[in-house]
This record gives C-alpha cells, sequence and structure tokens, in this order.
C-alpha cells in the first residue's frame, strides 16, 4: 500500500499534452518487442505508468492506434485551452465511435 505522501506525489504528479505526445511517439518508434517495451519503460517513465497505467499498456502494443490517439490529445487540449467544451466534446466522440464501430463505417476520420 502506498503511504500518504507517496499517494499525494502522484496525485499532484500531471503531465502536460506536448509530454505525453512525445512519450507515447518515443515508445512507439522504439523497435523493441512489446515486453521489452514494457520493461524499458516502465523504469525509464515510472512516474507516468503510474498515473497512465491503461495508456502506456496501449501504448506499447503493436497494434496501437495512433490516429485515434492523437484525435483524443488534440481535443483534450482543445478543452483545456476553452476552445470547446467538454459537453460537446463528448457527444462528438460518441458519434465518432459508435459510427465506426456500431455502423462499421471505414471511413470515419479520427482527425481533428
Amino acid at each position: 500500500m502506498a503511504s500518504s505522501s507517496e499517494a499525494t506525489d502522484t496525485a499532484e504528479m500531471r503531465f502536460d499534452n506536448d509530454t505525453i505526445l512525445s512519450i507515447i511517439n518515443e515508445i512507439q518508434a522504439c523497435p523493441l518487442s512489446e515486453s521489452e517495451r514494457v520493461a524499458h519503460f516502465t523504469v525509464k517513465y515510472s512516474d507516468f505508468v503510474k498515473l497512465h497505467p491503461f495508456l502506456f499498456t496501449k501504448a506499447c502494443k503493436p497494434d496501437f492506434e495512433y490516429e485515434k490517439f492523437h484525435y483524443m490529445m488534440k481535443l483534450r487540449d482543445d478543452i483545456e485551452r476553452n476552445l470547446r467544451t467538454v459537453e460537446d466534446t463528448s457527444k462528438e466522440v460518441g458519434e465518432k465511435f459508435y459510427d465506426a464501430y456500431m455502423n462499421n463505417n471505414k471511413k470515419v476520420k479520427f482527425s481533428h
């Protein structure tokens, strides 16, 4: 179990969008196997792994859907800069993913 100081330290950590994109780009460009990527980057970016374990795990996979990730990061940036609302963004994302997966629409582009 994490100590209260460890929990506070983790809660106060935050990675900006550029840092997240940089880390994910580095992981994606790495020629190591999935298991080697996990081992290597778990050590190199331990704080990131603690804060974003699901994203880290997905990014280490060879079938990581980078286009969708980049689209979501752009939307996150727009929300943080008050260029769009969470509600409007949520609606747009829901509609796009529904159309792509439920309607099997291969033409849906995840770019912004």
